[in-house]
């Protein structure tokens, strides 16, 4: 047989209504000594200062630094070395205070920025409110002056970097430049112009007469062509003007000597019937002698005009070779002058723009800086934040009243456990 067994509701409303006296005392007990447990502990001010980052509009790039974070301000505000020292010049290792260590301090310190805007808060938390606002206002304060001093460094710093960086700029414009003035004096170019000049000059002089020999070369060419059709063609041989012997048939009256020995020879002669009388002689064709030499002249100079015609056209081909290199090393130097011209033309407007740059940085690098500023000043504020007494009460009250509830519910439900008060049902299916 198998009983199930169930706490009655009713003895338990009745529980907490016989206990309910005792538990409203021991929670008024307990609110009471929370009470003086409040009075006892040393009253907490609080006091803010309010600080404002006045950000350089130079930027990181001109600056060679990045601006500072305002989480580096935070870390600074908050460092070991500064909770001793104030700690140790305010005397806050004494009572009420008690703080020993640097941790002890940064848990009275609060220190944040405002998201989205420049500004940094201060809190300081202390049982004097005078002393917690002059805290406050001296953490700012070391806050502005190591600004200052961080502002210094990078002021230097800066001005360090940019001299550098004018002067490394400032050396290659003078290498580029000598460079360039290395390879104008290197080149010389000017020799090298009159020397092509000259040659061009040859060039074109010789060009001239190896066209005139070639047009002479071509004529006497043909007059060859023509002489030797001339003096070798049968035809032309038995023509009278091309017969070295020609037969000539005299009269004689063709000179005075001739008349005058027939006269003497012959008396009573009749001059009429002399008349068809004559003699048959032979004589040199001087044209044809007169052709033969100029025929004769032609076979003697025509080689002559070849062999000095072969002789201009090498001499041509030596300069024409020596022009087209002095050409193709002018032009070679003029795109090596050209090249060192550009490279100091480039690294000239580089340093102008930057030198132009950096000393506009240098210049306002003093007044275009990140600046700290003390915008609300702490004041001593005399509403503490701790304790709070109504809170603190209402809290022990409330503790004390659910201790004493579990105490006294549970005590007595184990007291009727132990003593049978139960309600018993057997199950119905049970056999």
């Amino acid at each position: 047989m198998v009983a199930e067994k169930e706490i009655s509701l009713n003895a338990v409303v009745n529980v907490i209504w016989d206990r309910g006296r005792r538990i409203l005392y021991f929670t008024a007990v307990s609110m009471f000594l929370g009470m003086i447990a409040t009075f006892i502990v040393h009253n907490r001010y609080e006091s803010h200062a309010l600080l404002l980052m006045n950000k350089s509009r130079l930027g990181q790039e001109t600056m060679k630094n990045p601006a500072i974070p305002m989480d580096t301000y935070v870390t600074m505000i908050t460092a070991d070395d500064v909770m001793q020292d104030i700690m140790q010049k305010y005397q806050l290792r004494s009572s009420p205070y008690n703080l020993r260590y640097p941790n002890d301090m940064r848990g009275r310190v609060q220190v944040y920025y405002l998201l989205g805007s420049s500004y940094l808060s201060i809190s300081v938390v202390l049982e004097d409110p005078v002393l917690a606002a002059d805290v406050a206002n001296d953490l700012a304060e070391r806050a502005i002056a190591k600004n200052r001093e961080l502002m210094a460094g990078e002021k230097s710093s800066s001005q360090q970097l940019i001299s550098s960086e004018i002067q490394t700029i400032e050396q290659r414009k003078i290498k580029f430049k000598k460079d360039y003035l290395d390879l104008l004096l290197k080149n010389n170019k000017q020799v090298l112009m009159k020397e092509l000049d000259t040659n061009q000059t040859i060039l074109a002089t010789l060009r001239q007469e190896k066209e005139t020999l070639d047009n002479s070369i071509r004529e006497q060419e043909e007059k060859m062509v023509k002489f030797k059709a001339l003096f070798f063609d049968p035809q032309f041989e038995r023509h009278p003007d091309f017969q070295k012997i020609v037969p000539v048939w005299k009269s004689i009256f063709s000179d005075n000597a001739s008349l005058e020995l027939v006269k003497a020879a012959t008396e009573n002669v009749d001059i009429s019937a002399l008349a068809q009388m004559g003699i048959h002689d032979e004589m040199l064709n001087t044209g044809y002698i007169t052709l033969l030499q100029e025929y004769s002249k032609l076979q003697v100079d025509l080689p002559s005009l070849i062999a000095k015609q072969v002789r201009t056209a090498s001499r041509i081909a030596e300069v024409e070779a020596k022009v087209e290199e002095q050409n193709k090393a002018f032009n070679e130097m003029d795109v090596a002058e050209t090249e060192a011209k550009a490279d100091f033309d480039r690294e000239l407007e580089v340093f102008s723009g930057v030198y132009k740059n950096l000393g506009w940085a240098g210049t306002t690098i003093s007044s275009e800086r990140q600046d700290l500023i003390l915008s609300n000043k702490a004041i001593p504020i005399k509403k503490k934040i701790w304790p709070r007494r109504s809170m603190i009460i209402a809290l022990v009250g409330l503790v004390a009243f659910l201790m004493a509830l579990m105490y006294y519910l549970l005590a007595d439900l184990y007291g009727m456990l132990h003593s049978g008060i139960w309600t018993k049902k057997e199950n119905p299916t049970e056999t």
